[in-house]
């Protein structure tokens, strides 16, 4: 919630979702897709981040993985998965603002809703 406030302050609209499967359902309205790596849902976020580049309608979506997970393994994870940036957590929420910013005008969406699911402590 503390990045959801901070990206409404930036003058951004996000769409805070349960679980993987919404974000999933949803992807196609956002500009920008935050997601953690163990999130709720029928799978987790990297999967997320896999089927969302399978899909013709998001593949160029810009996605940010924001995760506790800092460790070599999980980054390389993400940037697998198809991720365009990894954030480690603790992250400034000013630091987040910034990167999006970056990612949406370097893909210059038409809107700018970022997604972002709520993680359970990750």
């Amino acid at each position: 919630q503390m990045y959801a406030e901070c990206l409404r302050a930036a003058h951004f609209h996000p769409i805070e979702l349960a679980d993987t499967a919404d974000a999933l359902a949803t992807a196609e309205v956002a500009d920008v897709i935050v997601t953690g790596i163990r999130i709720p849902g029928p799978f987790d976020g990297l999967e997320l981040v896999r089927r969302l580049r399978a899909n013709d309608r998001t593949r160029r979506k810009p996605i940010i993985v924001l995760s506790a997970c800092a460790l070599a393994p999980e980054r390389s994870r993400a940037q697998d998965a198809g991720c365009n940036l990894f954030l480690a957590k603790p992250c400034l929420p000013d630091a987040l603002v910034r990167e999006i910013k970056i990612l949406l005008a370097t893909s210059k969406p038409k809107r700018t809703a970022p997604v972002q699911l709520r993680s359970r402590g990750t």
